[in-house]
């Protein structure tokens, strides 16, 4: 769980974001992923937002990782998950940083 559900302003929708096994093909992904949203949506009556971390940029794999794991089926697993998302975040960063700074410093 992720997102403004675990600020201190009002939440107005939940955020959920989930690693599928690697074996489901992408369609699959994108069907489970809708179900759960509608699913979700109507059995607590508040917007659901769930989202597939299996294809997920690094910056939201990052942002994610610092919410709340709910379950997981495979602590080894999970934690390689989140090394790997940090280390990919740390090392994307600083680029990131520079190429902002380089579009504020053009503008």
């Amino acid at each position: 769980m992720h997102g403004s559900f675990l600020g201190k302003q009002p939440c107005h929708d939940l955020d959920i974001a989930i690693f599928f096994d690697d074996s489901l093909a992408d369609e699959a992904i994108l069907d489970l992923t809708l179900e759960l949203t509608v699913t979700l949506t109507c059995k607590i009556h508040l917007p659901v937002d769930v989202r597939s971390l299996n294809q997920a940029n690094t910056g939201f794999r990052y942002h994610v990782t610092k919410g709340v794991l709910l379950i997981s089926k495979d602590e080894e697993e999970t934690y390689d998950f989140m090394e790997k998302t940090w280390r990919d975040y740390l090392d994307f960063q600083p680029l990131a940083m520079q190429v902002l700074k380089d579009l504020i410093d053009k503008y």
